[in-house]
Formats: C-alpha cells, structure tokens, sequence
C-alpha cells in the first residue's frame, strides 16, 4: 500500500512521531512517504495560511494526517490543507496529534474529532486516531502504542 503521512509540526515533536510511523510502515512493506507541511502565514492575520506547495495526494492509496494541539484545536496550517484537498473519496485515513497536556482530555480528543470530520467530508474512511500527550510521564509508551495502533490498521 502507498501511504502518505502528512504532518504539520512547528516544534517537530509531530514529525518525531511519524518518523517513527513512517519506519514502521516500511517495516511491514508499505511505500511511505513522509511530508512536512510548510505553511506561510499571513503577517497581519496568523489564522490566514498559504502554501507554496501542496502535497499531491491522487497517487496515494491512503493517508496519515497529524499536527499539534493548538489552542485546544487543530493547527490552522493542518486545517487549511485539509479544506485544499480535492477528494479523499474512498482512502483511508488515519489521524494522529502530540500535545503538550499529559491528557487527551485538554485539546487531543477535540483536535482528532476536527481532522476526521475534515477527511470524512472529503470522502476519507478513518481507520485509526492516536494522541500522544508530550508532557506524559508515559511519553515514550504512547508513542510506541500511537505507532503500532496505526502501522496495524493498514493492510495490504
């Protein structure tokens, strides 16, 4: 399967994760390709986003989306990218978020509720979410169980 992980990370604490993802999915035969997302803001309003490049995304059989918890919400570069996406229709998708918060409670559970319903109003079939909580004593075990939990709901 041709898998696309999509990831907009400011600290790079999101692209750390789906590095990982990204090696675990080769590791079970995938093609996965890695891309950060490289938004340009608008000076005057920081909620407005461009993008000089758009991932293509009709050569994939499926996607990872992931970004950071931003003010309890999904990143407004992920947000925008998602909205620019032409079709999803069919694919599958699966969503993942770091946050600083030790619990999903505070942000993560609401920021992946926001990336679904973006993908599934392009037609995505979202197989898998995962947050991984960067100020939890249990940092590492999250990442490792977000990496196995998602690698595990793509077949071939």
């Amino acid at each position: 399967m041709k898998i696309a992980i999509i990831v907009h990370s400011a600290t790079g604490n999101t692209y750390s994760v789906a590095e990982k993802l990204q090696q675990k999915l080769i590791g079970l035969g995938h093609e996965a390709d890695l891309v950060r997302l490289e938004p340009v803001f608008d000076d005057k309003n920081k909620s407005k986003v461009r993008f000089d490049q758009i991932p293509e995304t009709d050569n994939y059989d499926a996607f990872v989306f992931g970004g950071p918890v931003n003010g309890f919400s999904i990143s407004a570069a992920l947000a925008a990218f998602l909205k620019q996406v032409k079709s999803l229709q069919n694919k599958q998708v699966a969503c993942m978020v770091t946050q600083k918060f030790s619990n999903p409670m505070f942000g993560g559970n609401h920021t992946i509720k926001q990336i679904k319903q973006l993908a599934e109003a392009k037609g995505a079939q979202v197989v898998q979410t995962g947050v991984v909580n960067w100020d939890n004593s249990r940092r590492q075990q999250m990442i490792d169980d977000l990496v196995e939990k998602i690698s595990s709901a793509f077949t071939k």
